[in-house]
């Protein structure tokens, strides 16, 4: 089953065996999980569902077996079982190492990248003169970044503790020359 954020936030919600959470929207506006025993409840911002009514959001919800709660604010709560929530994030994490080998075989300059196991710390290790002369190369790291930083949305880092560090090596010295880090880069 492959799932993506596009039909994650078209219809994910909570198997008709578990119960409805109490409506509530995450306090600074973004992506909130919460762990319970058998389900994990994500809270996703209404920009997500900008070209969705209430209705179509519960009715999408309903058709792929879950219940979706939408909040006063546009926010919509998602019931996922635990199970159900695992296999998502393990697709999340097998999209963003597709996304990595799609840079490698398309960016000539990018000839490795490696990362730890939850998606905050990576090495990027590049041709550095064909790095720094790659207008398309320096769109790699954010784009990585912000893939890790959603991934580590939906596996429950808050917004405080969500970071992403990219570390650039030149793959003919094998010294660290610059990094990148999220969302440092973004203010």
């Amino acid at each position: 089953m492959a799932i993506t954020i596009g039909t994650f936030g078209a219809g994910c919600a909570s198997s008709g065996a578990t119960s409805t959470p109490e409506a509530s929207s995450s306090a600074d506006g973004g992506i909130a999980v919460e762990e319970k025993l058998l389900d994990v409840v994500v809270t996703l911002p209404e920009a997500f569902f900008n070209e969705m009514t209430p209705e179509e959001i519960r009715a999408s919800a309903k058709e792929s077996g879950y219940a979706a709660v939408v909040n006063d604010d546009g926010s919509v709560e998602y019931t996922i079982p635990k199970s159900l929530h695992k296999e998502i994030i393990s697709e999340m994490a097998a999209g963003i190492d597709d996304s990595i080998a799609e840079t490698l075989a398309s960016e000539a300059s990018i000839q490795k990248i490696t990362h730890d196991n939850k998606f905050a710390d990576f090495v990027m290790t590049v041709d550095r003169e064909a790095f720094d002369g790659s207008i398309s190369a320096k769109f790699v790291p954010f784009g990585v970044g912000i893939q890790a930083m959603f991934y580590q949305s939906f596996d429950g880092v808050g917004l405080d503790d969500r970071r992403v560090v990219i570390t650039y090596i030149d793959a003919d010295s094998g010294e660290e020359f610059d990094t990148y880090i999220l969302p440092d880069a973004l203010q």
